[in-house]
């Protein structure tokens, strides 16, 4: 087995990615996958392990409801999700 003598050559830089543009990320958002995805209990948990808040509401007969919050809005705001599910937007005003 030999030893190094020197350290190793750090990796070469691999070409980033660019952040998402807000047009990207509104069709992302409007897509009917992302619907999809939403009702699913692996996408959720998907949710709650990254580190943004987000907040999910359906439109039902005209009415926006909260149907999902993540657990870093929980953690950011220090309000149980359970007590925001199912209300208006108008909830989180305060």
């Amino acid at each position: 087995m030999m030893i190094p003598t020197e350290p190793p050559e750090p990796p070469a830089e691999s070409s980033a990615v660019p952040p998402p543009t807000p047009e990207q990320v509104g069709e992302l958002l409007a897509s009917p996958e992302i619907a999809k995805a939403v009702e699913s209990d692996d996408f959720k948990r998907f949710l709650d392990h990254l580190p943004i808040a987000i907040v999910i509401s359906w439109s039902v007969n005209n009415q926006q409801g909260i149907v999902y919050a993540n657990l870093a809005f929980e953690n950011l705001t220090g309000r149980p999700i359970a007590e925001i599910e199912g209300k208006p937007w108008s909830v989180l005003d305060s």
